[in-house]
């Protein structure tokens, strides 16, 4: 008498190492006594190769990256077996149970494709790549592990971990393209005020050519980052041919001119050139 599990065979052999597939359904059923049976799980059995081993069925898989550095990945792989009976024999008599069909053929099969898939990523970009690894490590899984009698259903690569050494030198890296990134961002931050600098200056000098010379204006289209926008163009006078609208007796005159707009307002107090002595006091 013996019970089985959804997702379970159990295959008997008999003294003579005759096997058969007695059950692939759940329930109970019964064997002859002098049958050696074993149970074998179908159905995304599970496999996870973590740290140091510990709580898990082996260490993660030490790899050989490009460059000479070395890694190590970590994996959770599931696989089934076909609910065939020649397969199921086949598996029984190579292996006699499960365990030692993973420890003798998918194992070392999934310790090969990884090693071989690895290499060809450098160090400083295997974290950066882990999906197309994972995509590669499938491919190349599924079709080792069809050879060897079992359908691969689905690989997570849980973390990549480097060597001391290597991980130091990657810290180093970091470090010197953030030191770069911050240069690059000071170098462009000098850039953007020389540019605001210049343009200060150019208002500037295109306000005192329009308010000391006269100057005209005319609208003019400009290519700024790429895209075309109209702006205002001052038309300077050359300087033999200002008439220096802004000397001593033009502004006085100004002057002059607004105060006497004040005359009839009460109340206002103006405050007079320098020459003059007095406050006046302009009321209505």
């Amino acid at each position: 008498m013996r019970t089985q599990g959804a997702g379970e065979a159990v295959s008997a052999k008999s003294p003579s190492g005759w096997v058969a597939v007695e059950d692939t359904t759940a329930g109970w059923g019964l064997t002859a006594p002098w049958n050696k049976t074993s149970t074998w799980d179908l159905t995304n059995k599970r496999l996870e190769f973590d740290g140091n081993g510990d709580n898990a069925d082996g260490p993660a898989l030490a790899v050989a990256l490009d460059g000479s550095a070395n890694g190590a990945i970590n994996q959770v792989v599931t696989y089934s077996i076909p609910r065939d009976e020649d397969t199921l024999k086949r598996l029984d008599r190579e292996y006699r149970n499960q365990e030692r069909f993973e420890d003798l053929a998918l194992i070392p099969s999934l310790k090969s494709v990884t090693q071989d898939e690895a290499v060809r990523f450098g160090p400083y970009v295997i974290k950066e790549e882990r999906g197309t690894l994972d995509v590669d490590l499938t491919q190349a899984l599924t079709e080792r592990w069809g050879e060897e009698g079992a359908e691969l259903q689905g690989i997570e690569i849980t973390g990549i971990s480097l060597d001391e050494a290597t991980e130091l030198k990657l810290q180093e890296v970091t470090a010197r393209q953030a030191d770069v990134a911050e240069a690059e961002a000071a170098l462009e931050a000098a850039r953007i005020d020389g540019e605001t600098l210049r343009e200060d200056a150019k208002a500037q000098a295109d306000a005192d050519q329009i308010a000391r010379c006269g100057a005209t204006t005319r609208q003019v289209t400009r290519e700024v980052s790429g895209r075309e926008i109209e702006t205002t163009e001052v038309i300077p006078i050359a300087d033999d041919q200002c008439q220096n609208r802004l000397n001593e007796q033009v502004l006085l005159n100004k002057w002059i001119e607004a105060v006497s707009g004040l005359g009839g307002q009460e109340g206002n107090v103006i405050v007079v050139p320098q020459d003059m002595s007095s406050i006046l006091n302009v009321g209505g």
